[in-house]
């Protein structure tokens, strides 16, 4: 079993429900199986470089001379590549894996 080191405040090791709940979390928290590096462009790589820095997509047109359109393609293209629900979750999982 993991140890949490979170207290609930209602962790009597006797108390039935706190070993349903941690048997249910303990359970549910396996790690995601590892991934392979996904295969990022350099545009997409600049892009999510420079949205981690802040930058909004009108001010990465103008650092990178790429129009909009391919600006806002190559970040929803690295979202779906990263298998990430949003842009911060693609640029945290980038940074992760050392892509960024």
């Amino acid at each position: 079993m993991i140890k949490h080191p979170v207290s609930f405040g209602w962790n009597d090791r006797g108390n039935p429900l706190y070993h349903r709940v941690m048997s249910t979390v303990d359970s549910h928290s396996s790690p995601r199986p590892r991934q392979a590096k996904p295969e990022l462009t350099a545009i997409e790589l600049r892009c999510l470089a420079l949205c981690a820095e802040g930058k909004p997509p009108e001010q990465i047109v103008i650092e990178t001379d790429l129009p909009l359109s391919r600006v806002v393609e190559a970040l929803t293209t690295a979202v779906v590549k990263l298998d990430a629900r949003n842009i911060t979750c693609a640029i945290s999982r980038a940074a992760l894996l050392n892509l960024i």
